[in-house]
């Protein structure tokens, strides 16, 4: 077998550097940035990623498939930063069946209902009759095939992982990293595990966000990074503002959509679809009535002609007749024991429900898939879209072998029966070391192919927060275990306390599966633990292979000496912790984190910001680059640029108050907060990072669900637009020198501004729907008003702001108003 030996000895110093390269840096195969879409199918071969260098062998490097070392009949190469295998070994290892069509020159593998086709040299290949761009193509030596190793095996529902430091790669199955319950009987043993374990699950600190009454001392589109894959399908064209997401080409849903020509908005239980150009003949197209009393609609996705809407129900069942009477059916009636019917309690359920709206004034119902939990979140990549729930599971009845019926959780197509069905214990998978009383189900449900099944995932877990990738979704959760310990008193201590007593131990980890997003498929591919819980879902990041997360750990009001710490982690694509910064901000809890490519942003609060520089550049050792103390917090970062982002959160004072000199306040004063503040931070200098701008609205009380909500943002860099609902609380004039006085409500609407780098932000113009009889009676307070704008949205050049009973148009130029929609 001829070994590529033709290398002049610039490209073999070259070629040496990057294998060097690659190893010392733990650098993955590039496979794993390749790029599909439908949309534009290729058409022409297109070279490796990197034309000047062949491809070679490699030596030393181990591939070990489902615990087997692989023994291939040739060396794997490297062309670039991908490695190539012998497909022989390859399909034998993952039990593929290969053929070949000597006319095309192609090699066909196929397993599990998936099918890949091949041609040596062409860095086209296509799946499931889906054209994928390799990194890099095929390559024939002789009479071996090698084939780039990531694509080939992902390609079949496998995760690989890349360990350059060891020269080492592994490539599992869901299989063989996950057993199967199988059984009731096994399920019941699980649990009795857990319990005897003492571990638990719930919220955590992320959840425990809140506002003092009278302090604030706890509380809870440049993309993720341009490094990162984008297999998602293309933007959709036109001039119009999207959903604001964390990961772009990640779709998130809304409450309100627009495709550049109609808005969909979730209105109470409909969704009312709205032709919206042009903006002074805007008409409602279509009203989607909702009959089902028990589904509350919570978010909605657009894709093309296809309309998606999630929302949560309850499944209905049938009445049982009980055992035993109740006390009311015992009571005789016509001298004879009444017994009724009583029906179960019904199950919380997640309903999707996919329309075809290519009429938009008649859409029609295309399909419905409901699963039993409650709803945790969902997001749309291509044509799929992925939706996550937490089933709870009664482990005191299971363990007491009281209703088999319920130990699993049922879900519902339409695209197959119809009906319920449960799912089968040798379908459910749990992780050994981590046991609970929940199910995790994820649904890939395919919008395009309203007659493919939807792919429904069940394991024995849960999901508090979640995070995904184009390739990848995160889900996190707390992790409690609770243990006890006998303490002696110490030395002379008095006679009255007891001789020893029992403390209880809580010891707060968050645990985080990874799973592979492959065409509506999730397929676990490892398992992470960090210390501390997480607050939201931009405490977490992929960037490069690495995942990153951000916790606090201890609690504000915890014991004496356990203080609260912030730490950020690192973990590789098998989720092993590689490197970490803990300690931060002692004292403090994060209020909110962005990452942004290689480096991250860290807001913590106690009396003031503390604005922290994180650096990811080199994996293995994160650090701090600088840090900036300001008054206030932010709730949310927002980048505007590389160098430059927006904080949305409180501005605050500090107040030394007399009444606390004899309790644990503390003895430089309590933070309260105040107005909505937004700040410009300039970080082109990392170790000095700088406010540039602020602005506050409103004082204490004044509130925005941007807050709370990212989707609730309307920015354009390019339009200098910068616009988001408030609602402002001013404090009379009297009080204004009283830091801890709430304001009274004065406005409800929107605020829009100009914001670039040379003014800041100008804030020029202010939106409101509320009507001056709805102004007068508000009082001191507004309560639940159909005129409460809840969105912003951009089409061309007309800016619309929505609100249950209306939709305004105003020109972006002058914001002058060139049209209105009352809605029903």
């Amino acid at each position: 077998m001829k070994r590529f030996s033709i290398i002049t000895a610039a490209s073999a110093i070259t070629l040496a550097a990057v294998i060097a390269g690659s190893i010392a840096l733990g650098a993955a195969p590039a496979e794993s940035r390749e790029q599909t879409s439908a949309a534009s199918q290729p058409t022409a071969t297109v070279p490796a990623n990197d034309a000047n260098l062949p491809p070679v062998p490699l030596t030393g490097f181990t591939i070990a498939v489902n615990g087997k070392l692989l023994e291939p009949d040739a060396l794997p190469y490297l062309a670039g930063d991908t490695m190539l295998v012998p497909l022989r070994a390859l399909t034998e290892a993952l039990g593929a069946v290969v053929s070949y069509n000597e006319t095309a020159g192609s090699i066909i593998a196929v397993k599990d209902g998936s099918s890949i086709v091949l041609i040596p040299g062409d860095s086209i290949a296509t799946k499931n009759g889906t054209p994928v761009q390799l990194a890099a193509a095929p390559v024939r030596d002789g009479d071996v095939v090698l084939v780039p190793l990531r694509f080939f095996a992902e390609a079949f529902g496998t995760s690989v992982k890349w360990d350059g430091a060891a020269k080492r790669v592994t490539v599992e199955s869901e299989d063989y990293l996950l057993p199967a319950i199988g059984s009731y009987a096994k399920l019941k043993e699980l649990l009795a595990s857990a319990q005897d374990q003492g571990i638990t699950i719930g919220p955590g600190h992320g959840m425990q966000v809140f506002v003092m009454e009278d302090s604030a001392v706890a509380r809870s589109e440049i993309a993720t990074s341009a490094a990162q894959k984008q297999n998602a399908s293309a933007a959709p064209k036109g001039d119009f503002s999207a959903t604001n997401v964390q990961v772009q080409g990640v779709d998130e849903g809304d409450v309100v959509k627009t495709d550049g020509e109609f808005i969909y908005q979730v209105n109470g239980s409909r969704v009312m679809i709205v032709r919206a150009a042009p903006e002074d003949k805007m008409t409602l197209e279509s009203v989607l009535q909702l009959e089902e009393k028990t589904f509350a609609i919570q978010e909605l996705y657009v894709d093309g002609d296809r309309l998606t809407v999630i929302g949560s129900s309850s499944r209905k069942q049938e009445p049982q007749n009980p055992d035993v009477s109740s006390a009311k059916e015992s009571l005789s009636v016509g001298g004879t024991a009444a017994k009724r019917r009583i029906a179960p309690a019904a199950p919380s359920t997640v309903k999707t429900l996919v329309y075809d709206i290519a009429d938009r004034k008649a859409p029609k119902l295309l399909r419905e898939v409901e699963t039993e939990g409650s709803y945790v979140s969902s997001r749309r990549i291509g044509g799929e879209v992925y939706v996550i729930a937490n089933r709870y599971l009664n482990r005191y009845g299971i363990i007491q072998d009281n209703r088999e019926s319920a130990a699993v959780p049922a879900y519902r197509d339409t695209a197959m029966s119809g009906q319920w069905t449960e799912a089968k214990y040798e379908d459910i998978r749990y992780f050994p070391d981590s046991l609970y009383s929940a199910y995790l189900v994820v649904a890939g449900i395919s919008t395009a192919s309203p007659s493919v099944p939807a792919e429904v995932s069940i394991y024995l877990g849960s999901a508090e927060n979640v995070f995904a990738s184009a390739d990848h979704l995160y889900a996190a959760f707390p992790r409690r275990q609770v243990s006890e310990d006998r303490v002696k008193p110490a030395a002379g201590t008095s006679a009255d306390v007891a001789a020893e007593y029992i403390r209880i131990n809580v010891d707060e980890t968050t645990q985080v599966y990874k799973f592979r997003l492959d065409k509506g498929k999730a397929s676990f591919a490892a398992k992470g633990q960090v210390p501390g819980t997480v607050l939201n879902q931009f405490s977490m990041d992929e960037h490069n292979g690495y995942f990153r997360i951000a916790t606090t750990k201890g609690k504000e009001w915890g014991r004496a000496g356990e203080k609260l710490t912030n730490n950020v982690y690192v973990l590789n694509e098998d989720m092993g912790i590689s490197g970490q910064i803990e300690g931060i901000a002692p004292g403090e809890s994060i209020y909110s984190v962005r990452f942004m490519g290689n480096r991250g942003y860290m807001v913590t609060f106690q009396k003031v910001d503390p604005l922290f520089v994180l650096d990811f550049s080199n994996p293995a050792s994160p650090s701090i680059l600088g840090q900036l103390k300001i008054p206030g917090y932010s709730d949310y970062l927002h980048p505007y640029d590389e160098n430059h982002l927006i904080g949305f959160g409180k501005d605050a004072v500090v107040v030394t108050d007399e009444r606390y000199e004899k309790s644990p306040q503390p003895t430089d004063g309590t933070a309260y907060y105040q107005g909505m503040k937004i700040s410009m931070f300039d970080v082109t200098d990392v170790s000095r990072p700088k406010e540039l701008f602020q602005t506050v609205i409103g004082d204490r009380g004044t509130d925005s669900e941007l807050l709370r909500n990212h989707k609730a943002l309307l920015f354009s860099r390019d339009k200098n637009l910068l616009a988001f609902p408030v609602t402002v609380a001013e404090v009379p004039a009297g009080q204004k020198n009283n830091p801890m006085a709430y304001g009274q409500f004065a406005f409800q609407g929107a605020y829009v501004y100009h914001v670039d780098l040379q003014e800041g932000f100008r804030l020029r113009e202010t939106v409101t729907h509320l009507g001056e009889d709805e102004l007068k009676k508000a009082g001191g307070s507004l309560y639940e008003s159909n005129h409460q704008i809840g969105r912003l949205l951009y089409i061309g050049d007309t800016l619309y702001s929505l609100s249950p009973g209306q939709i305004r148009a105003q020109n972006l130029e002058t914001l002058a108003e060139t049209g209105r929609l009352e809605l029903p």
